[in-house]
């Protein structure tokens, strides 16, 4: 894929950017100064001014069907973990779709999709991912950025290209969702454990077990059943434990 790629000199959220202008497919429209960006639901992403990427990318008809979107979703984290993998260890993806190194949180992305048909016609894919910051000043409990890691300070825009090109990739095998979710469950934050979780009803404890073909994560009970969740119906609150004999 070849992207064009705008840059604004500030804007509040880039996806809004996007989704409020004509952007021609395979655009990438990021900023150094980005005021409000969006995360998943009412979440906030933090982003000091010239120190990390925030950008989306319009991505047009890949031949994904409405009921497989989580293949975007799939894909773009698959690529954001791809690319942050060049450069530290013990990397992963925490469902749906957050970029983790160890317990700490290094990259966050929001997907909205545009439906035309049985199809999606047009995905924009934003990309929170922290690579100079040192200092975060939000209640976010668990940021982590490169230069923490690595203790490198890179080029933005340098780093930009090369998340783009890696998300690209991903983006090819976008229409064979099985394939991508084999991966995906590879990389996946606590998966191949037993951990504490919270649903409406309250607290318990299960292994993940998979991702259905609408993206819902899977949770696997001591008495064998499974129980299926969207997003925001289930959250992770503990560290590893067993069943009760």
């Amino acid at each position: 894929m070849i992207f064009n790629y705008i840059e604004l000199p500030e804007a509040a959220s880039t996806n809004s950017v996007a989704a409020s202008g004509n952007f021609a497919s395979n655009s990438v429209i990021f900023t150094m100064c980005q005021t409000a960006g969006r995360g998943c639901g009412k979440n906030s992403w933090e982003c000091e001014p010239g120190k990390n990427i925030a950008m989306t990318m319009v991505i047009g008809d890949v031949g994904v069907a409405v009921q497989s979107q989580f293949a975007i979703s799939m894909a773009v984290a698959l690529g954001c973990y791809d690319y942050v993998s060049q450069y530290v260890d013990g990397c992963s993806v925490k469902w749906p779709n957050d970029i983790y190194v160890g317990d700490r949180k290094i990259a966050g992305i929001l997907i909205e999709h545009s439906v035309a048909g049985a199809t999606l016609s047009r995905s924009l894919c934003g990309v929170g991912l922290n690579i100079n910051q040192e200092v975060f000043c939000s209640d976010a409990p668990n940021p982590v950025s490169l230069k923490q890691l690595t203790g490198i300070d890179y080029d933005v825009r340098s780093e930009l290209h090369k998340l783009v090109e890696a998300i690209a990739l991903r983006l090819l095998c976008a229409s064979d969702y099985n394939a991508l979710r084999n991966d995906f469950m590879a990389h996946l934050y606590r998966n191949g454990g037993l951990y504490g979780w919270r649903d409406s009803d309250g607290e318990f404890v299960a292994a993940i077990h998979g991702v259905d073909d609408y993206g819902r994560l899977q949770l696997l009970l001591s008495d064998g059943n499974i129980r299926t969740y969207g997003f925001k119906e289930i959250r992770y609150i503990g560290a590893p434990n067993s069943f009760d004999k």
